[in-house]
């Protein structure tokens, strides 16, 4: 994979206008920073190109990794390699890309799988409380519909009992009715 990465990034280096290909050879009159500033006004609109020439005019503009591409770590590489400075900067900003992406592989193999089982543990337990209180719920449900059916039942029997109870009353009332007006009659001979 690093070969891979290795000849990718060697092939995209020689692709790019500054680095040095079999097909375009850079030119060795120029200064190094005269032709990235062209490759820069080549690539750049008129407004962009008269903000870099007043910043460079200033001395405002660097480029930021203009240190790193300089660095005694770049220029050991590319000793060793064999290539020339903004290849062996491209080789180090690959090869720091792949441990870094090494380190990342390494993190989540190591800790996602404890972190998914927690959570699916977790989403179990959630499920499983959801189901017991989803059944608590059908059960006081049915409790109250049998509660609400025998209420129905209940209430017809003190309808009925009322009903009776208002029948014996009737009854009563009748009867007393009757002895009074029996008792105004006997009063009423005796007079």
């Amino acid at each position: 994979m690093a070969l891979l990465l290795l000849s990718c990034g060697a092939w995209a280096l020689s692709q790019e206008p500054g680095g040095t290909s079999p097909e375009m050879p850079a030119p060795q009159s120029q200064p190094q920073s005269q032709s990235s500033s062209d490759s820069a006004h080549r690539h750049n609109g008129p407004g962009q190109r008269l903000v870099h020439e007043s910043r460079e005019a200033a001395g405002e503009e660097k480029d930021e990794t203009e240190e790193f591409k300089k660095s005694s770590s770049v220029q050991a590489i590319a000793r060793v390699t064999g290539l020339n400075l903004q290849q062996a900067y491209w080789l180090s900003v690959v090869l720091n890309f792949v441990v870094i992406a090494v380190v990342i592989v390494w993190a989540a193999r190591k800790y996602l799988p404890a972190i998914f089982v927690a959570r699916t543990a977790a989403i179990q337990k959630a499920m499983q409380e959801a189901q017991k209180a989803s059944e608590e719920a059908r059960r006081k449900l049915s409790e109250i519909e049998s509660r609400l059916a025998k209420l129905d039942a209940e209430i017809d029997a003190m309808r009925e009992h009322a009903a009776k109870e208002e029948a014996g009353e009737a009854e009563r009332i009748q009867a007393a009715a009757k002895e009074e007006a029996h008792k105004i009659f006997s009063g009423a001979e005796r007079e």
